[in-house]
């Protein structure tokens, strides 16, 4: 055999060899699967209207460990202080701690926040100003009620037995309510 032929011969017979070691050659097993639902966790609220308003914000989107919500005031006007308890599914979420937002407390004034871990995927809240003062008006957070995240699924997050106050103490009927939902993908 002429020497030209055979390394003809045998730089074919590598590039054949390399071809089928580096998958060359052939089927792969069918086509590639769509990718899944991207793992998060993501909070639809209820859509507001009207003015007066108490309604839930997710502050922290990016994260899968932490689910901080924001209990917001907007276009209020004249509000002193509000109570209500807050339903959470226990599935998805484990509360952690409150933290006082800044609306109440708007102008200097003392505020109070105190929450109540009554079990059973159930928060007692109350938040307040403090001495003889107006109302807050205008739009912002109350506080923040941070939750740890648990397990895939969903469920939906209510006030309820909620009340609010002007600065006489009176209850105001004119605050509207809107809570939400939460889905955690794993």
């Amino acid at each position: 055999m002429n020497l030209s032929i055979a390394r003809l011969v045998i730089s074919s017979s590598l590039l054949l060899l390399g071809g089928l070691a580096c998958g060359g050659g052939g089927g792969g097993g069918g086509p590639t699967p769509p990718p899944g639902p991207t793992p998060g966790v993501t909070f639809t609220p209820s859509p507001p209207s009207g003015v007066n308003r108490v309604l839930m914000r997710h502050e922290n989107p990016g994260s899968l460990t932490t689910f901080v919500l924001q209990i917001d005031a907007d276009q209020m006007t004249g509000l002193y202080g509000l109570g209500f308890d807050l339903s959470y599914p226990t599935a998805q979420l484990t509360y952690v701690s409150a933290e006082e937002g800044p609306f109440l407390g708007a102008g200097g004034v003392g505020t109070s926040i105190q929450v109540v871990d009554a079990g059973a995927g159930r928060l007692i809240v109350g938040a307040s100003r403090q001495g003889d003062v107006s109302g807050a008006s205008g739009s912002g957070t109350i506080l923040r009620l941070v939750f740890s995240v648990g397990a895939a699924g969903s469920g939906s997050l209510q006030f309820s037995s909620q009340s609010a106050f002007g600065p006489s103490g009176g209850a105001r009927g004119d605050v509207l309510w809107f809570g939400g939902s939460i889905s955690v993908i794993r």
